[in-house]
């Protein structure tokens, strides 16, 4: 049996997920889980189970604290942001940006890394045309 509730766990899962979102302004979910599963946050006891972070997803959007952005790929990810940006649109506006241009497969410059390889070899030389 655990030191803590189920109640208390998804109370750090929501503390944690506040704290993330506060300082960072927009933060991919799996980045979230990542952050405050394989680790301790700084501000709760334990490191938290990915299953109540998800509970505390879904509180703490229904409470209207946080919001999911607009799916912004094939794979549906989404961005989790304030739900009060007030004062801080272009900080969310740009993390958000950030993110989306980070957690894509390929650079800003639109070339994939297939592309990429196929025109250098290992060392990153670039490859002579025959």
């Amino acid at each position: 049996m655990g030191r803590f509730s189920v109640e208390q766990y998804v109370e750090f899962a929501e503390r944690a997920l506040t704290e993330l979102v506060r300082s960072e302004c927009a933060v991919l979910w799996r980045e979230a889980e990542a952050k405050i599963s394989d680790q301790r946050w700084s501000s709760v006891p334990t490191p938290v189970n990915p299953h109540h972070l998800t509970t505390a997803r879904a509180h703490l959007l229904a409470r209207g604290w946080l919001q999911l952005s607009d799916p912004f790929d094939a794979s549906n990810t989404q961005l989790l942001t304030p739900g009060d940006d007030h004062g801080r649109k272009d900080a969310v506006r740009t993390a958000s940006r950030a993110k989306e241009s980070a957690s894509r497969p390929h650079g800003a410059m639109g070339t994939g890394y297939l592309e990429i390889s196929s025109r250098h070899d290992r060392r990153g030389w670039r490859a002579s045309r025959p």
